[in-house]
């Protein structure tokens, strides 16, 4: 699903499995807002399984008040096949740590919530990296066995409370120095 310049949707009760890049694509392309994602299964095994606005090139200020809550979100990026053609390989192989590089959700809006949902074996979830990413709320939330439970862009006035992070494969909760993943 692709929605540009949505605003007060409804996705609800969905399940969605492989797709080639996100699930789920909200754009900021004009007024995105009040669109609400509840009560679905996102399992892809390619890709990135939710971007809300993802592409931070646009950067529209209007990305704001999303819900997005009780939906269980696993194995983004699992299966993330290598170029097929390399070394005369016949059958997709399995790149070292696609899961990495393929986040459960891609949030770059401000005064949004994320609640009571369920991430199994993603990437992590991307909690800004973008100036337009604040105020935004995760509670009550279940990160287990991830990559990164969540990589936290630095943007201000973030609240986290009451989540359960547990048995990622690197960091419970990641904030970079000044976005540099090296430190």
């Amino acid at each position: 699903i692709v929605l540009v310049s949505g605003h007060h949707n409804l996705i609800e009760g969905n399940t969605f499995g492989p797709s080639a890049h996100q699930s789920i694509d909200i754009q900021n392309i004009g007024q995105v807002h009040h669109n609400i994602i509840r009560n679905n299964l996102f399992q892809n095994f390619w890709h990135t399984n939710m971007g809300i606005a993802s592409y931070t090139i646009y950067n529209y200020p209007f990305v704001k008040d999303h819900l997005i809550e009780n939906n269980i979100v696993i194995d983004a990026g699992e299966t993330w096949h290598c170029d097929q053609t390399k070394n005369g390989a016949t059958e997709p192989r399995m790149c070292p740590d696609g899961r990495a590089v393929h986040a459960s959700i891609v949030l770059n809006t401000f005064n949004s919530i994320v609640r009571k949902n369920i991430f199994i074996n993603n990437g992590k979830l991307i909690a800004g990296d973008n100036n337009n990413q604040y105020r935004n709320r995760f509670y009550q939330n279940t990160f287990n066995r991830n990559y990164i439970g969540v990589q936290y862009g630095g943007t201000q006035g973030e609240f986290f409370k009451n989540n359960i992070f547990y048995n990622q494969r690197t960091y419970e909760l990641y904030m970079p120095d000044n976005g540099n993943p090296d430190n």
